[in-house]
């Protein structure tokens, strides 16, 4: 069995959020200027390919901002060696979440599934997703 996590509010906690929400929107719009002014920038390096928007979302929370190390920026640096140095540097980064497909967790729920689910099979693999969450993506929080 995993240990899961309990992310309920407490009533301190939504009474902090009440009297915030009227700020939502200025938080909003200067997380979204900040995220463009970013991603401008981000695009002058060579092999830092930050991601695009999709047309149909109307407001991207920007709590985190993502980011590609392509393959052109490995031939300098691998993508584990750049995120610890950003660390070093003190940029809060990280390379993100595995692919669900390779979630332990996911795979230890339909290995309990199986006796109740035969039909239940291993996830199918996503190779471009893999791939980019083990070489490619940076996440800045």
């Amino acid at each position: 069995m995993r240990q899961g996590w309990n992310y309920r509010l407490t009533e301190w906690q939504g009474a902090i959020l009440l009297a915030q929400l009227p700020r939502l929107d200025e938080h909003w719009q200067r997380r979204h200027a900040n995220a463009t002014r970013l991603a401008k920038e981000l695009r002058e390096i060579p092999g830092i390919q930050p991601l695009t928007g999709n047309a149909r979302v109307t407001r991207h929370a920007w709590h985190i901002f993502i980011f590609r190390h392509t393959p052109a920026a490995r031939d300098r640096m691998s993508r584990d060696r750049f995120v610890e140095a950003l660390q070093a540097e003190g940029n809060p980064c990280s390379p993100g979440y595995i692919a669900l497909t390779q979630s332990p967790a996911l795979r230890d729920g339909l290995a309990r599934l199986r006796p109740y689910l035969p039909n239940a099979s291993e996830p199918r693999p996503c190779p471009v997703a893999e791939w980019l969450s083990t070489q490619e993506a940076v996440w800045l929080s």
